[in-house]
């Protein structure tokens, strides 16, 4: 199910497992999922990094199509920011792990 949203999206908004493309570029073209995105000090950058080992640096206000979101735990939060130690699926442990191998 295409995630949608009256607000929009930016690069700095990406969250752990959620796949994306950019505004005017071809329908077929997606990136993803995404393991981190992790933005500068002063929120000019933004650092993304992809599951197949991709890195893109972009500008935090480069606005994507979110296309899919990955789920939230039980708790309703999202995975990587969950303070109840909610289980992940293993599809998304194993994604957020390959970030630092």
């Amino acid at each position: 199910m295409p995630h949608t949203t009256t607000e929009p999206d930016f690069i700095k908004d990406l969250k752990l497992g959620d796949r994306f493309r950019f505004p005017g570029e071809g329908t077929g073209l997606v990136y993803g999922p995404v393991c981190t995105a992790e933005s500068s000090y002063m929120l000019h950058w933004t650092d993304v990094f992809l599951g197949q080992g991709e890195v893109m640096n972009r500008h935090a206000f480069t606005r994507v199509e979110i296309l899919s979101r990955a789920p939230k735990c039980a708790c309703g939060s999202f995975l990587e920011y969950c303070e109840n130690e909610c289980p992940w699926p293993d599809e998304l442990e194993e994604l957020y792990a390959s970030r630092y191998r």
